[in-house]
């Protein structure tokens, strides 16, 4: 599939710079996941964002996840503090799974 090539890691940040504007949030490199081939095609990335926050540094982590089969595509978008990351893949697995579920169903 032509979306998954090597310059989606490039618009993966574009789109986010452009959802959060000129906040002065840093946006660190989009990185590849691993995650269960729960699709014909399965693309996952992570993207370490840093917030400059009254005087703190916090990281928010910026998790998508795209599953295509034939014709159906699925774009899962998860945006957690860095200090949720242990419940995070569970709960992004668990949501994956209920999803391309219905479609093969």
């Amino acid at each position: 599939m032509r979306l998954f090539q090597p310059p989606l890691t490039g618009c993966l940040r574009y789109d986010i710079s452009k959802s959060i504007g000129g906040s002065g949030i840093k946006i660190g490199p989009a990185r590849r996941m691993n995650f269960p081939k729960l699709a014909p095609i399965v693309a996952a990335y992570h993207v370490v964002l840093t917030v400059q926050s009254g005087g703190k540094t916090v990281h928010v982590f910026d998790d998508t996840i795209m599953l295509a089969q034939s014709r159906t595509e699925y774009f899962l978008n998860f945006i957690t503090p860095a200090s949720a990351a242990s419940q995070v893949a569970a709960l992004e697995l668990r949501v994956a799974r209920l999803l391309f579920k219905r479609t093969t169903a």
